[in-house]
């Protein structure tokens, strides 16, 4: 069976989603919807697209199976809210909201509208990720992550990004970083600290500790407008596992003296990490089979877990 896709959206993840595709057996994009025409006619006939649309209201449900909606922060809660009314399944780039209240009215929507709606969050999807995953689940024992995030609003704001989107960076960027926690570490959340230490007028550390309800443990370490890179440290009784960066997976027994490293991933070399894998997963969906798309509640776990860490931070 085919999967005809639509993408909303002609930018840069509009075309990283078009890029994987072809590749993907059994899906078609089928269809591209966008207010930008120039660029939507553009990518259209790079990409072979037969169908480009300027509004949501001109799609057919027999155009298309599974929408794709990869649009602007600021754009995400009105288009997602009028995609539930056409009956397909959605896959939305992260974040759904730039607020916790906006990602829980959609997820409530889409309950009363019993459309299926899942979360690109395609770090899951990481070859690295999910080497690290495999492993660790064929284990019992308590886990202890942790992470270093490091975001930059100063760079934001000179890149045009909107204030608003700025106001909530760390629902739109540390969504990416803060989600290894929300899947790595089994149980409900509770917050046991978090504290902000100022380096300048305009750079600062936002330091959290958290216990889940089985037994895990995490630690969260943010530089703000200060040097940092992304890394993931995962820690059991004798074995440690470090994904820095986040492509890159390696791991260290008790016994070893240096970490040893995984084979880096052709499909994450190729093609924006995680995609394929991520469409690969809508087709399986789709037939009726096992899959690890990230339904919207499962994704709002981790906007909890933002909320948490970053209320009155």
């Amino acid at each position: 069976m085919v999967i005809k896709l639509g993408i909303i959206g002609s930018g840069y993840m509009a075309r990283e989603y078009l890029r994987a595709a072809k590749i993907v057996k059994d899906v078609e994009i089928t269809t591209l919807i966008s207010r930008n025409k120039l660029t939507a006619k553009s990518l259209a006939k790079e990409f072979a697209v037969p169908m480009v649309l300027n509004r949501i209201d001109d799609i057919k449900f027999s155009q298309v199976d599974v929408l794709v909606i990869c649009v602007s922060e600021t754009s995400t809660l009105e288009v997602v809210a009028e995609c539930l009314s056409l009956g397909v399944p959605l896959l939305v780039e992260k974040p759904l909201g730039l607020t916790l209240s906006e990602a829980l009215l959609l997820e409530h929507r889409a309950f009363t509208s019993s459309i299926p709606v899942f979360v690109a969050l395609n770090r899951r999807f990481y070859a690295s990720t999910l080497c690290v995953m495999r492993e660790l689940d064929e284990l019992s024992s308590k886990r202890y992550v942790h992470v270093v995030d490091q975001e930059d609003t100063i760079a934001a704001k000179a890149a045009g990004v909107s204030q608003r989107v700025v106001e909530n960076w760390s629902f739109a960027n540390s969504i990416h970083i803060i989600d290894y926690i929300s899947f790595l570490c089994r149980g409900e959340p509770k917050l046991l600290s978090k504290d902000r230490i100022d380096l300048s007028s305009q750079a600062f550390i936002v330091k959290a500790e958290i216990e889940f309800s089985l037994g895990d443990f995490a630690s969260y370490m943010c530089y703000w407008n200060a040097p940092a890179g992304w890394r993931v440290d995962i820690n059991v009784e004798d074995t440690a596992w470090q994904l820095a960066p986040l492509e890159n997976a390696r791991r260290r027994e008790l016994q070893d003296r240096k970490y040893v490293d995984y084979s880096l991933d052709v499909l994450d070399l190729e093609y924006k990490p995680g995609l394929v894998r991520l469409l690969e997963d809508v087709v399986k969906f789709m037939n009726g089979n096992s899959h690890s798309l990230v339904s919207i509640v499962e994704g709002n776990r981790t906007m909890r877990l933002i909320e948490m860490i970053y209320s009155d931070a």
